[in-house]
């Protein structure tokens, strides 16, 4: 059903509004369109806000090492550190758009306008997020390498130890700044090392300073409480004492010093970074909204400028950490082991004490220093450092000195394991501190592919170079350089350890892929071929004649992935097959049945579809489409909505005439409701109307026609003779049609049809009352149709307005005709004497009842009256 069911009487039209019905959809309507309304006034509201983040390159790309860590609550899987940040997804890194995303135990450490590096070249500060979230971009960044468990764009699930460079450039005044960044990180530490390759170029005279930092959240909280340490290297740490997380940046011995490092109010330092001037060294020892930031001067002076320091998340408490200050040293050349006893509590501690024993190989080699107290032993030669009875103040720290060497060259590495005898509160935070001993480490930059883990290669030995896996392309051996500019090594070819790490970049060559389109009954779409991992793919459109077409679809069912026309498809490691999916389109028909014409339209179905106006026809009243021909089937008014069913439709415009007989009726006639065979609904046609007979109780049909002009009955019914006057000469067996028609020109002449339906055929002789008497009407035709399966005597004849069988014999523009065919009263017996068929008191005191209950009602809104057709 497509609207609602007509209920009509013999002398009206009642339409009962159900729930479904249009009432109850307007409305619906209106309630969603206010609903609408208040989202897109929201919108609007929402999008005047101020953005956090600059607009461009935000998130892209990405690249996260240590991926799969960060979850677990005792933090035994490391720290994850996602440079470049995209929020959301399905593997969201709970960081917004193109800041650093620090996750500890599955906690978040930077918040809301985050924290990133940012360059200030002569005060104006160029970066994403923190300070730099309302000033200038960068120009461009790009991924230049990754290593180890490194993901890149989303975020996998891999554990390990992870390395990256990052290349951000600025475009300034015509001059180009570089900024590499190298984060690398071993598994399990709390800590990343973040490392900086500056290059100011030629003809430079600006300022330039390094900044990183901005709103944090120490264990997902913007509260923080400010802890400066200094001893052995600066760490500027930012406290949540209710997660009792912490997170800071901690200076890496023996590289370039903090030139300013804050841990206070986030928006504190934020106007002095993005005026390029000193933040100096703030450590706000109180609760506040938590905020990172450190500084490096680089100076003026072109040239290439480098740096490192950590990133670090960990428990609050008293921990016991160790680092080499070397990472490099040659067979028995010795390099200090720091440990160090911080103490973040707010309280001081007592009583504390531990014994680290060295890895096999590793030795004491001279006297160890302290400035912990207590009693330390640490004796040349032995591989036991023991150190107990250590008191600490609140926020504080210190640090165990102790010379160590290594006769046979290996790769040294202290873990919480090389820890035992921890006295008082203290905890051991150490992951893994490694210390090559006349050896070197060997890196493999996969660049997209499959991590390798590095090798440890004494110095001048070779190592044999292993292969390497990408999706989508074939591996074409490693190079000094990333672009492949540097010296050639094949895979299983032997490389001499030079005298420093060193990387090597693996080279790909892309395998040509094929996207290939089945249009299944569409027009031909072209194939895409020679198309490479990651390539972008524009979705074509497709044609197909009667058909819509809806999308590009991984299965042919459409039950896969679908891509929109002008949409982008990430091509994959191997040939794709997408499929055509397509929607029968279906025609919605107007018939308007004598008005003007309204042109089709094609549908899909469950589209919603709005019923048009209503045709422009003269001298009628349009009352509605209706799906049927003779009103009687779902209607709808101009306006009104109905979803489209999944087939051809055919909307019939409804008109109201004045023939005195209702449509019902009307409809009721032989051959379906089009009595005199034009093909045209009698019901819908001014000059045609058709009834029942009073006299015969028959059906009976009159037809009006004056050529060129457009003829209006009205005041149409059957006539017994008898109430008219007496006529001895004839009898009235089929009664006479009583009629008025205006055809709205004065002197007009007209063709008059009477069919009466299932007649005796019988020597009819046409007779006309007028001016008060019967005479014949000379001309007329008699013959016989067989019109809807039912015989039909047809009776013919002309009239003239004005005329002399023009009952009121004026030229007026209007005829009134009462006559029909008579038989000799010497061959039919007794003339009739039948009464005038009227509509009598019985009848209208019914009919006022009826309408003044439809009047109550439609008050109560319980029923809609709709226009008689009567």
């Amino acid at each position: 059903m497509l609207g609602i069911r007509t209920l009509r009487g013999q002398n009206r039209v009642v339409r009962v509004k159900r729930a479904d019905g249009i009432g109850y959809k307007v409305r619906l309507i209106a309630v969603t369109v206010v609903f609408l309304i208040t989202i897109v006034v929201v919108s609007v509201v929402a999008r005047q806000l101020p953005v956090q983040a600059a607009p461009t390159q935000l998130g892209t790309p990405q690249v996260t090492l240590n991926p799969g860590g960060g979850i677990l609550g005792n933090g035994t899987d490391g720290l994850r550190f996602t440079v470049n940040s995209v929020a959301g997804g399905s593997t969201p890194n709970n960081a917004q758009n193109g800041q650093d995303g620090v996750v500890y135990r599955n906690t978040y450490q930077y918040c809301c306008s985050g924290g990133g590096p940012m360059l200030n070249i002569g005060g104006t500060l160029y970066g994403q997020n923190g300070p730099a979230a309302s000033s200038a971009n960068w120009t461009s960044i790009e991924i230049v390498s990754t290593t180890g468990a490194t993901s890149t764009g989303t975020r996998t699930n891999s554990i390990g130890n992870s390395g990256a460079t990052i290349r951000y450039t600025v475009v300034r005044a015509g001059h180009t700044y570089t900024v590499d960044r190298t984060v690398a990180y071993t598994y399990p530490n709390d800590y990343i090392t973040d490392s900086y390759s500056f290059v100011i170029p030629a003809g430079n005279s600006d300022a330039v300073r390094f900044y990183l930092g901005g709103d944090t959240a120490p264990g997902s909280s913007d509260s923080g409480y400010g802890i400066m340490l200094t001893s052995p290297v600066r760490s500027i740490i930012s406290l949540n004492t209710f997660s009792q997380i912490m997170f800071g940046f901690r200076e890496v011995q023996g590289s370039r010093t903090f030139n300013g490092a804050t841990s206070q109010n986030y928006n504190a330092p934020y106007a002095t970074v993005r005026a390029g001037g000193d933040i100096g060294f703030v450590g706000t020892a109180s609760n506040h909204d938590a905020g990172l930031m450190m500084q490096w001067n680089l100076g003026s002076t072109p040239g290439t400028y480098t740096g490192a320091f950590e990133q670090f998340a960990t428990q609050q408490g008293t921990n016991l950490t160790a680092a080499f200050a070397e990472g490099y040293t040659e067979p028995e050349d010795p390099v200090d082991l720091n440990l160090s006893i911080v103490n973040s509590e707010l309280d001081p501690v007592a009583g504390l004490g531990y014994t680290l024993t060295l890895p096999e190989g590793l030795l004491i080699d001279s006297s160890a220093t302290s400035d912990c107290g207590g009693t330390l032993t640490a004796n040349t030669g032995t591989d036991t450092i023991t150190l107990s009875g250590v008191a600490l103040g609140a926020t504080s720290n210190c640090v165990v000195e102790v010379p160590v060497a290594a006769e046979d060259p290996g790769v040294y590495s202290i873990t919480a394991g090389n820890v035992s005898g921890l006295a008082g509160a203290l905890t051991t935070n150490i992951g893994n501190t490694k210390l090559n001993v006349g050896v070197r480490t060997l890196s493999f930059a996969t660049q997209g592919g499959i991590g390798i883990d590095d090798m440890a290669v004494v110095q001048g030995e070779a190592a044999t170079l292993p292969s390497a896996t990408r999706a989508g392309y074939t591996f074409d051996g490693w190079n000094t350089a990333p672009d492949g500019s540097g010296t050639d090594y094949a895979a299983g070819a032997s490389f001499t350890m030079p005298s420093s790490d060193t990387t090597l970049y693996a080279q790909w060559a892309a395998i040509d892929y094929t996207v290939t389109f089945n249009e299944q009954g569409g027009d031909a779409v072209s194939d895409v071929t020679g198309a490479h991992v990651g390539d972008a793919i524009e979705m074509p459109d497709a044609e197909r004649d009667g058909y819509t077409f809806i999308e590009w679809n991984a299965v042919a069912n459409g039950s896969g992935t679908g891509y929109d026309v002008g949409d982008d498809l990430t091509m994959p490691a191997g040939n794709v097959t997408l499929h055509a999916i397509w929607a029968e389109n279906f025609t919605l028909t107007y018939n308007s049945q004598g008005g003007a014409s309204v042109a089709s339209a094609e549908y899909l179905e469950d589209d919603t579809v709005t019923v048009p106006a209503a045709p422009a026809r003269t001298d009628y009243t349009f009352v509605e489409w209706n799906t049927q021909a003779n009103g009687e089937g779902d209607f709808f008014d101009p306006g009104d909505t109905f979803t489209m069913p999944a087939g051809d439709v055919t909307l019939f415009a409804i008109w109201e005439d004045d023939d005195g007989i209702t449509m019902e009726t009307e409809n009721a006639a032989p051959n379906n409701g089009d009595a005199n065979n034009d093909g045209l609904l009698d019901s819908q046609q001014a000059n045609v109307t058709s009834f029942i007979n009073e006299v015969t109780n028959k059906p009976v049909t009159l037809a009006v026609e004056s050529s060129g002009n457009e003829c209006f009955l009205e005041d149409v019914a059957t006539v017994a003779a008898g109430s008219l006057a007496s006529d001895s000469a004839y009898t009235y067996p089929l009664g006479l049609l009583d009629f008025t028609v205006d055809c709205g020109v004065d002197g007009f002449t007209a063709v008059v049809k009477q069919y009466f339906f299932d007649a005796a055929i019988d020597s009819f002789t046409l007779r006309k009352f007028v001016n008060g008497a019967f005479q014949t009407v000379t001309g007329a035709s008699f013959s016989t149709q067989t019109i809807g399966g039912r015989q039909a005597l047809v009776v013919a004849y002309e009239v003239t307005d004005g005329g002399s069988l023009d009952a009121d014999g004026i030229v007026n523009g209007v005829v009134v005709d009462p006559a029909g065919p008579g038989v000799s009263a010497a061959t039919a017996g007794a003339p009739n004497t039948g009464v005038k068929s009227a509509h009598g008191l019985a009848g209208l005191i019914g009919v006022g009842i009826l309408g003044i209950a439809v009047v109550i009602l439609g008050a109560l809104g319980l029923i809609k009256t709709h226009r008689s057709h009567g």
